[in-house]
């Protein structure tokens, strides 16, 4: 959860987890944009986008596979250790799809006891009620990998601070892969 404190810009960003088969090698950015659902078309303007949308995913998919064959050799403890690591921050995207849910949780109460800011029970209440957040978000992170078990889960960020980083965050790009999206606006 951000708290943010002075000057907010109007820009926005997005993280998108992205489940990607693993079936296949993906040596062509034609392959990634098979992939990502694009269609032939004369449009230059929309077969540009097709290309970029293509590149900037096939980069992460390579820095991926890298780490992949690097662990390749790696006993099946050290390799699941080492996907952790790697995945480490995806469950904190996660948070924010149950924040209500743990906010408005009658069992836990967080609604009802928040004090009020800048008290000296704040911080206590605060730290519970992120820990909370993140415990969710990982049961929900740990749901999305079960159901794509045979994927490589990416996470991939974009902001529109620049007209490549506002196409990625606003278009649906990801639409033929399952995928969730997170808005930090």
């Amino acid at each position: 959860m951000k708290i943010r404190n002075g000057f907010v810009s109007n820009s926005s960003s997005s993280s998108f987890i992205v489940a990607i088969p693993k079936a296949k090698n993906y040596w062509h950015a034609g392959d990634i944009s098979n992939l990502l659902g694009h269609k032939e078309t004369k449009n230059k303007a929309q077969t540009a986008w097709h290309a970029i949308e293509s590149y900037l995913v096939m980069q992460e998919l390579e820095k991926r596979e890298r780490l992949e064959n690097k662990w390749m050799f790696e006993d099946e403890a050290v390799r699941q250790a080492n996907v952790a690591e790697y995945e480490e921050d995806f469950a904190e995207d996660f948070s924010d799809l149950v924040y209500d849910e743990v906010l408005s949780d009658p069992a836990l109460d967080f609604k009802a006891t928040q004090p009020p800011y800048n008290t000296p029970g704040y911080d206590v209440w605060r730290d519970k009620f992120e820990a909370e957040l993140l415990r969710r978000g990982r049961l929900k992170f740990e749901e999305f990998k079960r159901q794509h078990s045979n994927h490589w889960i990416l996470r991939l960020n974009f902001g529109d601070d620049s007209t490549v980083g506002s196409h990625m965050e606003h278009e649906d790009v990801f639409h033929a892969l399952p995928h969730i999206r997170f808005s930090h606006h």
